[in-house]
Formats: C-alpha cells, sequence, structure tokens
C-alpha cells in the first residue's frame, strides 16, 4: 500500500465525517464520530487495495487515476453503507446514503488530484509489486515447475 494515498483516504473520510456532523449540530469529538467513519474505512481500506487504488497504475496518468478512483469508490461506497447499516440495524436513509456518495467522491476526487498534481505521474520505473503480481509469479512459478 502507499502510505501517502492512504494517509490523505483516511483524512478526506474524517473530513466527511467532520463536515457532516458540525453541519448537524453535533460533536465531533465522540464515539458516535468514531462509528460514522468506520465502515466507511473499513470497507474503502480492506477492499479498494485489490481495485487498484494503491498500484502505481492508480497514478500513471489522470485517466488511470479516474477509473482507479471510480472503481474503487463505485464498490467501497456502498459496502461502507451496508456495514453502517448493519452496525445500527437500519438502512442508512436515501439522503444520508446519496449525501456520502456525493461527498466522498468530492473528497476523494480533491485529494488524489492534488496529490497527483504535486507528485506527478508515477513512472512504470517505479512500479511496486502488488498483491495479485506476486500471486501471478508464484502461479507462473509452479505451472513452469
Amino acid at each position: 500500500m502507499r502510505p501517502v494515498l492512504a494517509t490523505g483516504d483516511i483524512l478526506a473520510f474524517a473530513l466527511f465525517v467532520v463536515v457532516g456532523r458540525l453541519r448537524h449540530g453535533e460533536s465531533v469529538l465522540t464515539l458516535d464520530a468514531v462509528s460514522t467513519a468506520a465502515p466507511f474505512l473499513i470497507a474503502w481500506l480492506s477492499i479498494s487495495p485489490f481495485l487498484g487504488a494503491y498500484t502505481s497504475k492508480a497514478t500513471e496518468s489522470w485517466k488511470s487515476l479516474w477509473s482507479c478512483l471510480l472503481r474503487s469508490w463505485a464498490v467501497c461506497i456502498p459496502v461502507g453503507l451496508a456495514i453502517r447499516g448493519a452496525a445500527t440495524q437500519h438502512v442508512p436513509p436515501a439522503p444520508f446514503a446519496l449525501i456520502s456518495m456525493v461527498t466522498t467522491l468530492f473528497l476523494l476526487a480533491s485529494w488524489r488530484s492534488a496529490y497527483f498534481t504535486v507528485a506527478g505521474p508515477t513512472v512504470q520505473g517505479d512500479r511496486g509489486a502488488g498483491l495479485f503480481d506476486g500471486l501471478k509469479m508464484i502461479l507462473t512459478l509452479v505451472r513452469r515447475w
């Protein structure tokens, strides 16, 4: 995993919760704030790496940045909403789900665009092996054996 990208993603989710709670006049320094963020963070940090969010391709070009981000966002945020629903034992209200989808996309896209603008595109030589690359290597070696 790429620590700088992951840290920025975590901060984007934290900002999502802070803004939402402040908008509703609620405290941001409570366990409720953590319980709001936790389902989204669990979904994002456990699923998005498998969808390419932290590969070198995720920052190879503007096109790949958006492709990797949208793919991860489209899967992880609904999963986060489902986890939240299961944890609270009720389906999240439609306005919360819609605002969660739009706001997290805006915050993640803003963060990742800023990162790409500052860090620049990932050069192919900078490519770090991911989980699937290691698995592919092992399967190739087994087939040859």
